[in-house]
């Protein structure tokens, strides 16, 4: 299968054999991982987001229970709701964490080719890195579900926040209800 997003590098034929390999194994690698994700992007968008919201609004919910029940006496229900947000937010980890590493691959491979273009290697093939690192910069690898978010890890503490952020006003709202 012919990769649809690997631009054409000129790799220079006056390389050593073993330089000309390992950068081509390189880009081959690289653009195989940017592929892979774009066809996850689109398979698995519709998939990934309501994956993300069910877990967010379960976590809120669930957590909005264990309180109630800790202010109603109810520690089994407590305990059971607990394990249930305990058991979203462990899945949400596993999701954002496995996404996120993904790009940690790729960072690493642009890595491995700025350290190669360091070394001591013919200046044609310096010049076709260059122009390499440079449309990489443009195509980063991310799991971006239907454009709303990028899957990475600094997201889990933008959920943290929200959940936070939501747990308190729901808990407002019923504290103003038992008032009145």
């Amino acid at each position: 299968m012919e990769n649809q997003y690997m631009p054409y590098i000129e790799i220079s034929q006056q390389s050593s054999n073993s330089q000309k390999c390992e950068v081509e194994s390189l880009l081959k690698i690289y653009w195989l991982l940017v592929d892979a994700v774009h066809q996850a992007n689109g398979f698995y968008c519709d998939q990934l987001v309501t994956t993300t919201s069910y877990l967010f609004f379960s976590i809120v919910v669930d957590l909005y229970y264990a309180v109630l029940s800790y202010e109603s006496g109810d520690y089994i229900e407590l305990i059971f709701s607990f394990i249930w947000a305990l058991a979203s937010v462990s899945y949400m980890v596993a999701m954002i964490r496995s996404a996120a590493d993904v790009t940690k691959s790729a960072d690493k491979t642009t890595m491995a080719i700025s350290k190669t273009i360091h070394k001591d290697i013919d200046p044609a093939m310096r010049t076709q890195l260059k122009r390499f690192l440079l449309q990489v910069s443009i195509d980063i690898p991310k799991f971006c579900p239907l454009h709303l978010f990028k899957i990475k890890s600094d997201i889990l503490t933008k959920v943290a926040g929200a959940v936070t952020t939501y747990l308190i006003i729901l808990l407002q709202f019923q504290n103003q209800n038992e008032e009145n």
